[in-house]
């Protein structure tokens, strides 16, 4: 029984304290934070709109841009509690934008390593091939005394 309210105890202790820290993150969150967040945000929609040489996430690229804009407008207003889900969907917006253009780079990095195999099989099969002939050729050589 003492075991059982010990843990219970114990429970309820983390509970406050981790509803204690998350008010705090909550409150440390001011104008500042925002306003470096929404600015590392676009450097880095930046970073991907110059990644995506083929277009893929340009859609993504200009919502992220669309979004930052809105947060900055609630951030200058002071209307951080609008802010604060603007900037996470902006986040995993960008985060999925990025993701998207590496998967095209990796695709097209696959797709050349694979021309590149075909391309050094096809040469292996022309030297085996020559190989072939010149075998058969010496053993024809060889079978005429030459």
């Amino acid at each position: 029984m003492y075991a059982r309210n010990l843990v219970l105890a114990a429970a309820v202790l983390a509970l406050g304290v981790l509803t204690g820290a998350r008010a705090q993150a909550d409150e440390e969150r001011d104008v500042s934070f925002y306003t470096s967040a929404f600015e590392k945000l676009a450097t880095s929609n930046a970073e991907t709109e110059t990644a995506d040489t083929t277009h893929t996430a340009a859609t993504d690229i200009e919502r992220v841009r669309t979004l930052i804009g809105q947060g900055q407008a609630y951030v200058a207003a002071d209307k951080l509690d609008e802010a604060a889900p603007i900037l996470e969907r902006a986040q995993v917006i960008a985060r999925y934008a990025r993701v998207k253009v590496e998967r095209v780079a990796a695709e097209t990095r696959a797709q050349a390593a694979t021309n590149d195999a075909m391309a050094a099989e096809k040469a292996a099969n022309d030297v085996k091939s020559q190989a072939d002939q010149m075998e058969t050729r010496a053993k024809d050589l060889e079978s005429k005394g030459l």
